[in-house]
């Protein structure tokens, strides 16, 4: 077990000392932060496509490197009662903040991990809660539309991210038929939410929109299929375009880790806030509506694209647990909250694998077994070292707000990943 600081005695100023040290590890400034409000635009231009991917020849890493990279961390696998105990654990520590009726982002990475059916802790359906009380009527592009707010009114995040509310409803199973009670009387369809925002998408065309993407992406494709379309406020946008230019833009995101890869040094790798460490999570949001667009189109050639993307992941998942399990040995102090950012990451990744291969992007196959369970064997040593913050959980909502709602959003993030990964990678349980 690696040594970590406890959770009391640091307190805020422990927090705030690692603002700067989490950006440059993490890849996102404040995890599932609302980035700023977009101005209403006039009628945009034509869509630019994504930049190119990157060819071959860009090493992006000093030159003449050894042959070898130094020795990493110690690596394992989880067994099925490792990732069973984990999930145990976290269901306990999770389903309290994950059903917070006052709190609808919270709410809805719930779904993720506990289904449609979860409920509130006030009783009600936490899809219908989220509608309900924080739902907005706006008149968009001469449009009355339903939509979700950034935050409340005391800044609780509602949805720092457009359309990830929608996006985590249709994730979880919610019908588009099925119907929500408005204020006032009137009612909604998950359908109807989802035109209206795809009435009010337009494709990218800064790293600000691209950022912004991939709950998008997800949501459209779950709802309109690879061959559907989108009415938007400048038109119709097909979804072959978004899924052709998500990919594409994914691969120029991750290109600068292709020439450590080739050369097999993930020591190499820098987090500087770059390209896809500039996205939130690390960009594994954005993998995934990538990877799961060319699954759904199922053409051979964006599934190849789509595997090498998955194959960067892998390696991403090397250079970074080296990264981090060499900041928690040299910064003791900041343990607790560094760990918070594995959890994070590998449940992230994790989870990105069992998607894929829910989706028919990545084949169970023995090596692909043995990889989900190193990063399971990382996940659960997260989990069972974070047991003190997760007791700490109250105080930490009040002193370190964003480190309570990593330790719920991640949470849930993970128990979607080691439960998937348990039906994905690992052998039935035994009969008794």
């Amino acid at each position: 077990m690696r040594a970590v600081a406890g959770v009391d005695g640091e307190g805020r100023a422990l927090a705030r000392a690692l603002v700067c040290l989490t950006v440059a590890l993490a890849g996102c400034p404040k995890p599932e932060a609302a980035a700023p409000a977009k101005p209403e635009p006039a009628k945009p231009a034509a869509a630019k496509p994504a930049s190119p991917a990157p060819t071959a020849a860009a090493p992006a890493s000093p030159a003449a490197p050894a042959k070898e990279p130094p020795p990493g961390p110690p690596v394992r696998e989880a067994s099925r009662q490792d990732v069973e105990h984990a999930l145990e654990v976290l269901i306990q520590e999770v389903k309290a903040g994950a059903s917070d009726p006052k709190n609808p982002w919270a709410l809805a990475h719930g779904l993720l991990a506990f289904g449609p059916d979860l409920k509130a802790s006030d009783g009600r359906l936490a899809i219908d809660v989220m509608v309900h009380d924080f739902i907005q009527v706006e008149q968009l592009y001469g449009r009355t539309v339903h939509r979700f707010p950034q935050k409340t009114k005391d800044d609780v995040p509602v949805e720092p991210h457009p359309n990830l509310i929608a996006k985590s409803m249709v994730s979880a199973g919610v019908p588009l038929t099925r119907s929500f009670k408005l204020k006032g009387g009137k009612s909604v369809t998950l359908k109807q939410l989802v035109d209206d925002a795809a009435w009010a998408f337009s494709m990218p065309t800064t790293d600000a929109d691209w950022h912004q993407f991939a709950w998008s992406m997800d949501l459209f494709l779950s709802a309109y299929g690879p061959k559907g379309t989108l009415e938007t406020h400048v038109g119709p946008i097909q979804m072959s375009l978004l899924v052709q230019q998500g990919l594409q833009k994914l691969e120029n995101e991750q290109g600068f880790l292709l020439g450590p890869m080739r050369v097999g040094r993930p020591d190499l790798v820098e987090k500087r806030r770059q390209d896809i460490y500039g996205h939130t999570c690390g960009g594994l949001h954005f993998v995934q509506g990538a990877v799961h667009g060319a699954a759904a189109v199922g053409d051979p050639a964006l599934l190849f694209r789509a595997g090498k993307q998955l194959e960067l992941v892998d390696f991403r998942w090397d250079a970074e647990r080296r990264m981090y399990r060499q900041l928690i040995n040299t910064q003791p102090k900041y343990g607790f909250l560094l760990l918070v950012q594995e959890l994070k990451f590998h449940g992230h990744v994790l989870e990105t694998m069992a998607l894929a291969h829910q989706w028919g992007a990545l084949k169970a196959d023995d090596a692909t077994r043995a990889q989900a369970r190193r990063v399971a064997a990382d996940l659960v040593d997260a989990v069972a070292e974070l047991a003190p913050m997760y007791k700490a959980q109250a105080k930490l909502a009040e002193s370190t707000p964003q480190t309570y709602y990593d330790l719920i959003g991640d949470g849930c993030h993970a128990i979607r990943g080691l439960r998937q990964a348990l039906v994905a990678f690992y052998a039935p349980p035994a009969k008794q």
